[in-house]
Protein backbone atom coordinates (compact mmCIF):
# COMPACT_ATOMS: atom_id res chain seq x y z
CA UNK A 1 0.00 0.00 0.00
CA UNK A 2 1.38 3.60 -1.21
CA UNK A 3 1.33 5.92 1.33
CA UNK A 4 -1.29 8.86 0.93
CA UNK A 5 -0.21 10.70 3.38
CA UNK A 6 3.03 13.12 3.70
CA UNK A 7 5.68 12.70 5.69
CA UNK A 8 5.22 15.62 7.32
CA UNK A 9 1.64 14.86 8.77
CA UNK A 10 2.96 11.46 10.42
CA UNK A 11 4.07 14.77 13.59
CA UNK A 12 0.29 15.24 13.44
CA UNK A 13 -0.19 11.48 14.14
CA UNK A 14 2.46 11.37 17.07
CA UNK A 15 0.84 14.38 18.83
CA UNK A 16 -2.58 12.84 18.77
CA UNK A 17 -1.01 9.70 20.03
CA UNK A 18 0.47 10.83 22.87
CA UNK A 19 -2.60 12.75 24.00
CA UNK A 20 -4.05 9.69 24.11
CA UNK A 21 -1.43 8.37 26.19
CA UNK A 22 -0.03 6.01 24.18
CA UNK A 23 4.32 5.19 24.30
CA UNK A 24 6.41 6.55 21.58
CA UNK A 25 7.16 3.12 20.40
CA UNK A 26 3.52 1.96 19.88
CA UNK A 27 2.80 5.35 18.23
CA UNK A 28 5.49 4.37 15.71
CA UNK A 29 4.72 0.68 15.05
CA UNK A 30 0.97 1.30 14.50
CA UNK A 31 1.73 4.41 12.11
CA UNK A 32 3.74 1.99 10.16
CA UNK A 33 1.23 -0.78 10.12
CA UNK A 34 -0.87 1.82 8.69
CA UNK A 35 1.18 4.04 6.40
CA UNK A 36 4.00 1.06 5.60
CA UNK A 37 7.04 0.06 6.88
CA UNK A 38 9.60 2.77 7.14
CA UNK A 39 6.70 5.26 7.88
CA UNK A 40 8.38 6.68 10.68
CA UNK A 41 11.49 5.30 12.55
CA UNK A 42 10.62 4.94 16.04
CA UNK A 43 14.04 6.87 17.29
CA UNK A 44 12.05 9.70 15.50
CA UNK A 45 8.84 8.85 17.43
CA UNK A 46 10.66 9.37 20.70
CA UNK A 47 12.56 12.16 20.14
CA UNK A 48 9.05 14.00 19.20
CA UNK A 49 7.74 12.76 22.46
CA UNK A 50 10.56 14.46 24.52
CA UNK A 51 9.71 17.88 22.89
CA UNK A 52 5.92 17.23 23.55
CA UNK A 53 6.73 16.39 27.63
CA UNK A 54 8.63 19.54 27.71
CA UNK A 55 5.70 21.47 26.67
CA UNK A 56 7.04 21.72 22.85
CA UNK A 57 3.92 21.19 20.74
CA UNK A 58 5.37 23.37 17.76
CA UNK A 59 4.37 20.96 14.63
CA UNK A 60 5.21 23.79 12.25
CA UNK A 61 8.31 25.13 13.10
CA UNK A 62 9.31 21.55 11.95
CA UNK A 63 7.55 21.14 8.71
CA UNK A 64 8.77 24.49 7.88
CA UNK A 65 12.27 23.07 8.42
CA UNK A 66 11.48 19.96 5.87
CA UNK A 67 10.08 22.36 3.27
CA UNK A 68 13.00 24.79 3.42
CA UNK A 69 15.14 21.92 3.12
CA UNK A 70 13.04 20.59 0.47
CA UNK A 71 13.24 23.58 -1.38
CA UNK A 72 16.80 24.15 -1.12
CA UNK A 73 17.58 20.51 -2.71
CA UNK A 74 15.52 20.93 -5.35
CA UNK A 75 17.55 23.66 -6.24
CA UNK A 76 20.61 22.19 -6.38
CA UNK A 77 20.46 18.60 -5.19
CA UNK A 78 24.00 18.66 -5.64
CA UNK A 79 24.90 20.53 -2.18
CA UNK A 80 26.91 19.30 0.78
CA UNK A 81 25.00 18.82 3.96
CA UNK A 82 27.47 21.08 5.27
CA UNK A 83 26.32 23.63 2.74
CA UNK A 84 22.72 22.78 3.36
CA UNK A 85 23.62 23.22 7.28
CA UNK A 86 25.11 26.69 6.70
CA UNK A 87 21.65 27.83 4.53
CA UNK A 88 19.48 26.44 6.70
CA UNK A 89 21.48 28.01 9.66
CA UNK A 90 21.96 24.84 11.38
CA UNK A 91 23.48 25.53 15.25
CA UNK A 92 25.36 22.63 15.16
CA UNK A 93 27.61 23.38 12.70
CA UNK A 94 28.93 27.11 14.35
CA UNK A 95 30.80 23.99 16.79
CA UNK A 96 33.01 22.80 14.12
CA UNK A 97 34.31 26.56 12.27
Amino acid sequence: MECQVEKNEHFRHLLFAFNQGSKAAKAARDICAVYGEGAIAERTARDWYAKFKNGNFDLKARLSDEERLNQLLHENSRQTTRELAEKMECSMLKNYK
